[in-house]
């Protein structure tokens, strides 16, 4: 049962059955309006205080303790029931009168709750044995500037005046603006704290709730139409450590706005206190934000993670060691940081540590594949012979599962990260293109809600620090998968919110039936149109020409390198060019000027027209311009105010002249193409050139001449 305390009239609101005895009080003679046989009720006025008479009732937005005007609190009666009692006077002060109404020949006795809605719910206060019976409830409203911790009253017949001790504490989640109807789910991985909790009311003072070690999740509802500035989100909760949560914002559209995972163990609520966590704000986007520094540099590798789908084969050339160190250095000179110990390999511990050790000599980082017969086995063999080098930076364990296997897997990742807090667990997901039944999703309405669904599922069960996905969007015929920016723009929302960074696994090479041979401009533009997308990360597929099916990828089955790997050598040497800037920036979406054709996910697929500086967006062609904002803080610990864009051309294929509108209190701008980079003032004088990029500036448009395959990074 809920109650609405903004509107609740003198109804009498029974909950449970009791055990009590009598106190005296002050009452008045009246009937109930529902049936006019029943005994009369009776009127009842009580004193309430909190603590040693001196404190008071809920913590307002200065941390004082408050009784406030709509405050309710719930009081037994000698019928062995529970009755809402209203504040009748007090407000803002130390104590405060309530008054409820309860049937005639009853009387209050022995335990009062506060709030009331403590002693409402399925498991209804019990009180046996002077242990009393709460409930926190795990759906509530939120009620801007109370922090109602849950407090216990206990008194002797004959009373007056009662006192509440508190038995619990809150934690408190500033919001710089919390958007009309959102609701904000906060769930606890390791900590019970809703249903109902044991209090012995002979020790009310010491005595505290003590949380479950299951997991619960409560939710928060702000039901309004319009957007509240300075909420404060306060979550009533059992006095313990708190170091292991998630809180997720949501819209009044259902959308994530802002997830975050706490893990810091520093996260302590006491008894009758508020445990203030760092305020989250909002962008003019509606993209939740904290005012701290973010790097999306998962591995702290100072540059762009870079790897790849099917390693060399060790069988082809019989297992020798300075061959296999020649291939290894080949891989590394060619842009690659990162050796993901996949495909035609043999999976045993030795062979893994013996790549291993190679990979970390031509530094390269490591994710391993060990075989073994359990899971235990297998993280043994790890702990013992790779985990304590600096080149192992975690483990494979799986590529593009359907959401059936997400429970499986999030016990195996969950096992392995508790073990190796420092390391990675790697899984490549499917892409949108892929169909619902694979995905694990049959029901989903449509391809875009599965696969959705899909992520979430993901996200949701599987605690990976990183998301991979592999997308082959150069299609037979010409063209460009139509769902390319949407796959994009769905992972970037999803794991924006979560501060978590993205890699997409791209097409280096004939996929058979399927795809088309890239050129090199046409590789060049798949990976800065998924960097403009947001990814933190690019993978090929592949580096090695798999045996059977396939065709001339970065090295031939023989092991002699093709055209693309000369291609791709050059592209991941330019990619490091602005690499570093990237892994410091939020990705907060994307403009595209033809979104019709190829829509995003954001807002029904229309996504952005403006951001920051840039007013709008058009080109002699259709034009993707990737909107990011710095991530990190000033000297003076705030955030940067620093927007930068990455502009490609929206198709594939397509030189491109990108008219960005800018904000006349702009007067310069850092473009930087490939090695090169210029800060320019916008004046009416602009025509330069930076790189192979012709810019011009008429007073009001940025003009930017992209080649083929090429994009322009700016930085505000």
């Amino acid at each position: 049962m809920t109650v609405d305390y903004a509107t609740m009239t003198d109804e009498i609101v029974k909950i449970g059955e009791q055990t009590g005895v009598q106190v005296r009080c002050q009452k008045e003679e009246i009937f109930t309006p529902e049936n006019e046989n029943t005994a009369p009720a009776t009127s009842v006025t009580l004193t309430a205080h909190i603590g040693g008479f001196d404190t008071k009732a809920t913590i307002n937005n200065e941390g004082k303790f408050l009784w406030e005007s709509d405050d309710v609190i719930s009081v037994l009666a000698t019928d062995n029931k529970f009755y809402d009692f209203k504040l009748l006077s007090g407000a803002g002060q130390n104590k405060a009168e309530f008054m409820g109404l309860i049937p005639g020949g009853a009387l209050p006795t022995t335990v009062a709750v506060y709030p009331a809605i403590a002693s409402h719910g399925e498991a209804n206060t019990v009180l046996t044995d002077n242990m009393l019976t709460l409930n926190l409830p795990a759906e509530r409203t939120h009620i801007q500037g109370k922090a109602t911790a849950p407090m216990v009253a206990s008194f002797a017949q004959g009373a007056e005046e009662i006192r509440f001790m508190y038995v619990g504490g809150v934690i408190r989640f500033p919001v710089a603006s919390l958007p009309a109807n959102a609701s904000v789910v906060v769930t606890m991985h390791d900590k019970t704290v809703t249903g109902s909790f044991p209090v012995d009311i002979t020790k009310l003072g010491e005595t505290e709730m003590v949380a479950g070690t299951t997991a619960s999740e409560v939710k928060i509802n702000y039901v309004s139409d319009a957007p509240l500035a300075k909420a404060e989100i306060n979550l009533p909760v059992p006095p313990g450590v708190y170091d292991n949560f998630n809180l997720t914002i949501y819209d009044g559209a259902g959308q994530a706005t802002f997830t975050k995972d706490y893990t810091s163990k520093s996260n302590v609520v006491k008894r009758a206190s508020i445990l203030v966590m760092r305020e989250i704000g909002f962008t003019d986007d509606g993209v939740g934000t904290e005012p701290d520094d973010t790097d999306y540099d998962a591995f702290k590798l100072g540059k762009m993670p870079i790897s790849f789908w099917w390693t060399v084969p060790e069988y082809a050339h019989g297992y020798d060691d300075a061959k296999t160190r020649e291939l290894y250095a080949d891989m590394a000179a060619s842009g690659i940081n990162i050796v993901l110990y996949n495909g035609e390999v043999n999976t045993s511990v030795a062979e893994n540590k013996r790549i291993m050790d190679i990979a970390g000599e031509l530094g390269m980082k490591f994710i391993g594949n060990v075989w073994g017969a359990t899971i235990d086995e297998r993280f043994a063999l790890i702990k013992e012979h790779l985990s304590s080098s600096p080149t192992y930076i975690g483990e494979y364990f799986g590529d593009e599962p359907s959401a059936y296997a997400f429970d499986e897997l999030s016990q195996t990742v969950t096992k392995y990260l508790s073990e190796f807090p420092d390391e990675e667990a790697y899984i490549n997901l499917y892409p949108m293109y892929t169909a619902a039944n694979k995905l694990g999703v049959p029901d989903a309405p449509n391809q875009v809600k599965a696969y959705e669904e899909h992520i979430n599922q993901y996200l949701n069960k599987i605690p990976t620090k990183t998301l991979s996905y592999d997308y082959y969007g150069l299609l037979n015929g010409g063209g460009l998968g139509g769902d390319f920016y949407t796959n994009l723009d769905l992972v970037r929302s999803r794991t924006l919110v979560r501060r978590m960074p993205y890699w997409v696994i791209t097409q280096a090479g004939l996929v058979p039936t399927i795809n088309r041979m890239p050129t090199e401009k046409e590789e060049r533009w798949t990976v800065w149109a998924t960097l403009a997308g947001g990814s933190k990360g690019i993978s090929y597929f592949c580096y090695w020409t798999p045996a059977s099916g396939f065709e001339d990828y970065m090295i031939r089955h023989d092991g002699t390198k093709t055209e693309a790997y000369y291609w791709i050598q050059k592209l991941n040497a330019d990619i490091q060019t602005i690499g570093n800037k990237l892994m410091y920036c939020h990705a907060d979406g994307m403009i595209l000027t033809a979104p019709k054709y190829y829509p995003l996910y954001d807002n029904n697929g229309a996504g952005r027209t403006n951001y920051g500086p840039i007013k709008n967006v058009s080109g002699s062609t259709s034009i993707a311009c990737g909107c990011f904002r710095d991530a990190r803080k000033s000297e003076n610990g705030d955030n940067f105010k620093g927007y930068k864009a990455l502009v490609v051309s929206q198709m594939p294929t397509r030189d491109a002249d990108a008219y960005l509108t800018i904000d006349s209190s702009v007067s310069k701008v850092t473009i930087t193409h490939i090695h090169t980079s210029q800060t320019v003032e916008l004046t009416n004088t602009l025509n330069t050139t930076v790189g192979d990029i012709a810019v011009k500036f008429d007073g009001a448009k940025l003009t930017l001449s992209i080649p083929e395959g090429e994009a322009a990074f700016l930085e505000f």
